[in-house]
């Protein structure tokens, strides 16, 4: 089915059909035509207000359901403003076109009884807000075909449709209900309907977000941090890297010389260095033996005596 756009919808292209006949009254069917086209009056609703909730009602052993809807914020919404209107012309072309047919639809009344219109809207007292009465879809076991839904997704049954709560809805005119008193009926149903708790429509900008603006979030990008300091360091003057020691640290032994190992070293140094020179040594060679001749001269090497005054 199409979905029409009731501000964009003529009268003139509403279309009445010819009433079926029921036990207690008449149906007669409402579509709208145009450019050859025949579709049902089904439109979206502005956001609109609950006044009584979703309830069930039982006729004849039979249930139904509906719920008011509210159009208290038609003066400060322009959008709710022109769906009253809109009802408010479904209403008028509905009234006059039934009554200039019913003759040639074969509809009479009993009694000396009168056909009355009933506007789908209404007013506890005037100049209150007005009102209209939806109802849902039923299958002919009386279980609901109406998708109840919650603007967060999730699936909800006709109770949650409540005082205080905002609902958006696709809206059928099905068509006009006449009982044998001769009352004539709008039907409005409800395909889908949305529920939206009032607390959800007024807290989507937090007041202390103006007041008050949170620092904004940071940012982790590699050019946020300063890049590292990097020194040259000699490799010479590098400490060198030593091994922690497991234990406690051991006294290394002290060598002791008698006078006779030193004087057994002297003379075998003193040999060596008369071979050498008749021999070619290497440069490293002599360095090591003069540190090998100061290590003995300093041990035997007499310590001065200071004279005693």
């Amino acid at each position: 089915m199409e979905l029409l756009d009731f501000s964009e919808i003529k009268m003139d292209n509403i279309i009445f059909r010819q009433p079926i006949k029921y036990e207690n009254g008449w149906f007669c069917e409402v579509w709208h035509k145009k450019d050859r086209k025949s579709s049902k009056i089904i439109v979206q609703t502005p956001r609109m207000k609950i006044k009584y909730g979703a309830r069930q009602f039982t006729t004849d052993e039979k249930h139904s359901y509906s719920y008011c809807l509210s159009f208290q914020d038609e003066d400060i919404n322009d959008d709710i403003h022109d769906f009253l209107e809109f009802i408010k012309n479904i209403d008028k072309v509905s009234a006059t076109k039934f009554s200039a047919k019913r003759t040639d639809w074969g509809i009479e009344l009993q009694n000396d009884n009168k056909f009355r219109y009933k506007s789908a809207l209404s007013r506890k007292k005037p100049g209150s807000p007005f009102l209209m009465k939806i109802k849902l879809i039923q299958d002919r076991e009386g279980n609901i075909l109406t998708n109840i839904s919650s603007n967060e997704r999730n699936k909800k049954q006709y109770t949650d449709i409540v005082f205080g709560s905002y609902t958006d809805q696709y809206l059928e005119f099905s068509g006009l209900s006449v009982n044998k008193l001769g009352t004539i009926y709008p039907v409005w149903q409800a395909h889908q309907v949305v529920v939206s708790h009032q607390e959800r429509l007024f807290l989507d900008k937090l007041l202390l977000d103006d007041i008050n603006p949170p620092p904004p979030p940071p940012t982790h990008t590699f050019s946020a941090f300063p890049p590292p300091i990097r020194r040259s360091v000699p490799v010479s003057s590098a400490p060198p890297v030593t091994q922690k020691p497991n234990g406690p640290l051991k006294p290394m032994p002290r060598l002791t010389f008698s006078v006779a190992d030193i004087l057994s070293a002297k003379s075998q140094l003193k040999s060596v260095q008369d071979s050498d020179d008749k021999k070619q040594v290497s440069p490293q060679e002599l360095i090591n033996r003069e540190i090998m001749m100061g290590s003995i001269m300093g041990a035997t090497k007499k310590p001065k005596i200071k004279n005693k005054k």
